[in-house]
């Protein structure tokens, strides 16, 4: 048995604070030291008892309640977008959407930098969305509304000093960031990706592919990645399409060195080299999905019946035609199908010491968070 030092894990909540948590690592090595380098061991090296928790109370809160410290949208939107950044002298980076700024702490939680503005010039933003930490210390920040909603990414300093705009070519608009290698490669979706030979069924369940491009950030085009399969849709005809309750997705992400990918149906994760797409090993484990029950489901058809009414009402208001238009374009709730269990997970993140990090998908019902973690090796 060996213990490790207490290393700060961010947790966030908008417009109030964040707080920085220690975590007790206590782990086993296993006994061939090889953590089952193809699929992952098929058993945990902790015995029960034995497993990282966060410590009730924090080592740090950052922000308030309201005033100049209130910290607006951070990693709110779906799905969650990185808002925050440790860097290596334990500061820590902050994207507030609401302010359109990049505020910078120091490790006792002083705001030391604050970077950008609203606005269309260099270095400032018309809707924040996210920050990713690439090479030392450099920061990489995607504005999603600016240019008329093309998206821009940006470079900073970890000390918020701005360095240029990444210069997109002509027709690029980015739709996403999924995350920014050491090397400073991102890996953006974007917004008109083609897919050759791909059309949505008329009638029918489908998964639109997901294809990512690799973004030098000096603004070459590296090379695609994917496609990888999409949330679990259903079609009713007639251009009416609605996501399936409880439906599947590909969860992707970003480390150092690589990239993962994983099916929410299942508990496996493929690491792939970045430059060739190629899955390097797969990590997994054993895992029982949780049910959704039928009460469950008819609650979810009711509250969209709901959502739709408010909807409908509102943009009848505003205008009867674009009312029209969008409720031929929604298939009958009971229509829509619903899974009958959980998806397994619902976020992959990598450490600082390429650990994955795992969040199982758990009911509504369920307020514990439950990660699992694998070492580098898989295990």
């Amino acid at each position: 048995m060996k213990r490790s030092a207490e290393r700060p894990t961010v947790r966030g909540r908008a417009s109030v604070t964040l707080a920085v948590l220690a975590t007790t690592f206590v782990g086993c090595q296993s006994p061939d030291g090889d953590g089952g380098l193809d699929r992952g061991s098929v058993s945990p090296v902790w015995a029960p008892g034995e497993e990282w928790r966060l410590e009730d109370q924090p080592l740090l809160t950052i922000g308030s309640l309201d005033g100049p410290e209130a910290i607006g949208t951070v990693g709110q939107f779906f799905p969650p977008a990185p808002g925050l950044a440790l860097l290596d002298d334990g500061g820590i980076a902050l994207a507030d959407g609401q302010a359109d700024e990049i505020r910078i702490y120091d490790a006792s939680g002083t705001r030391i930098a604050t970077a950008g503005r609203s606005g269309d010039g260099p270095g400032e933003f018309r809707g924040l969305r996210a920050i990713e930490r690439f090479g030392g210390d450099s920061l990489l920040a995607w504005d999603s509304r600016a240019g008329f909603y093309v998206g821009r990414l940006s470079v900073f300093t970890s000390t918020g000093v701005f360095v240029r705009t990444v210069p997109l070519p002509p027709g690029v608009a980015v739709g996403s960031v999924a995350g920014v290698l050491r090397n400073g490669t991102a890996l953006v979706e974007l917004q008109s990706a083609e897919l050759d030979e791909w059309e949505p069924p008329v009638v029918g369940e489908f998964r639109m592919p997901r294809l990512y491009q690799r973004i030098a950030t000096t603004g070459e085009l590296l090379g695609e990645f994917g496609p990888v399969p999409g949330r679990e849709m259903i079609a009713t005809g007639r251009m009416q399409t609605s996501l399936v309750y409880y439906g599947r997705d590909t969860h992707v992400a970003v480390g150092d060195r690589f990239i993962y990918t994983g099916d929410s149906g299942r508990f496996e994760i493929a690491v792939h080299d970045p430059e060739t797409g190629t899955v390097l090993r797969r990590v997994s484990r054993p895992y029982d999905p949780v049910p959704v029950t039928a009460e469950e489901v008819s609650s979810r058809r009711e509250r969209q019946r709901r959502s739709r009414v408010r909807a409908d009402s509102a943009s009848a208001r505003i205008n009867p035609a674009l009312q029209q238009r969008l409720r031929a374009m929604q298939p009958d709730v009971d229509e829509i199908p619903a899974r009958d269990t959980y998806n397994v997970f619902n976020r992959i993140l990598e450490d600082g010491e390429e650990n994955l990090w795992v969040r199982h998908q758990v009911s509504a019902s369920d307020s514990v968070g439950t990660w699992s973690v694998f070492g580098p090796t898989g295990s």
